[in-house]
């Protein structure tokens, strides 16, 4: 038997529901993975992103000098 490492036990357990989901007769879960770059290119992400990236570095700035929030 191959070396059990997480990746391939993981795989295994993803292809087991795969099957048990078919026989099951019920669709499988939606993947997480399929929502990558959905927001590719919005301007309104963009700004999303920018904001918390202000307020994360507003609020590295604060405990730096001792000011805790």
């Amino acid at each position: 038997m191959s070396d059990l490492t997480l990746e391939v036990v993981a795989k295994r357990l993803a292809d087991l529901e795969r099957k048990v989901a078919e026989l099951s007769g019920k669709p499988a879960p939606k993947d997480w993975r399929r929502t990558v770059g959905m927001f590719e290119g919005s301007e309104f992400m963009a700004q999303v992103d920018a904001e918390v990236l202000a307020a994360r570095e507003a609020e590295r700035e604060a405990a730096r000098a001792g000011r805790f929030e």
